[in-house]
């Protein structure tokens, strides 16, 4: 099941990220004549798929691994009240 919602989050990811890199690098070279507004759309494009995947990569891995695995997730600090 896993693999089948990675390829599907990772298609939508790169549809996404490529519009919005688009939309950035294609928005400022119309305004300023430059080509280097192009290579900043292309940053965009990268971060948002860096984004996108990476958010999509630790949703799945919860799904796969049992809580009480997880070493890594914060457990909530039991703490005493204060009683002043």
């Amino acid at each position: 099941m896993g693999t089948i919602q990675w390829i599907i989050l990772n298609s939508l990811g790169w549809g996404l990220a490529l519009a919005v890199g688009w939309l950035v690098g294609g928005g400022l070279r119309s305004l300023t004549q430059v080509f280097f507004s192009e290579i900043i759309g292309l940053g965009v494009t990268w971060l948002t798929i860096g984004g996108i995947t990476g958010l999509a990569m630790i949703a799945l891995l919860n799904q796969r691994i049992p809580p009480e695995s997880r070493t890594w997730q914060l457990q909530p600090q039991k703490t005493r009240a204060s009683t002043h």
